[in-house]
């Protein structure tokens, strides 16, 4: 992945002259950095955690509380940003917005939760698999 940043960083010729002033050509990049940490550390937490080190290992617990961090620093950085933030936080302060976000977030996780613990019930009681609901 870092391989390909620094590829990108060097080969992307973004287009010039076609009417845009100098806040539009702008890319945000500590934003961009912020977001890869704030969806990459819980991530690679929860993909660690139970099969390469055990739940209660120092480095497991280090990356779960680091990633509520992670996510605060990224509407940090997002809130200050001048050129072009990657989400603008303007939408996330209209209250219908939120609570839509918020209801998506419930019903995504509700539907995770499901699928992952029907199929594992489902395995375990009647040793019948079911790979797609």
């Amino acid at each position: 992945m870092f391989l390909a940043i620094v590829v990108l960083y060097f080969t992307l010729n973004l287009p010039e002259g076609r009417g845009l002033d100098h806040s539009e050509k702008k890319v945000d990049v500590l934003g961009t950095l912020a977001l890869f940490a704030a969806v990459g550390v819980p991530l690679f937490a929860i993909n660690i955690g139970g099969n390469m080190l055990p739940w209660d290992h120092p480095g497991e617990i280090a990356l779960l509380c680091t990633a509520p961090l992670a996510v605060a620093f990224f509407f940090f950085v997002e809130a200050r940003a001048n050129a072009n933030p990657i989400i603008p936080t303007r939408l996330i302060r209209v209250p219908a917005v939120a609570k839509v976000l918020m209801c998506s977030f419930c019903v995504v996780f509700a539907y995770n939760q499901v699928i992952l613990s029907l199929s594992s019930c489902m395995r375990a009681v009647t040793n019948w698999f079911i790979a797609c609901i």
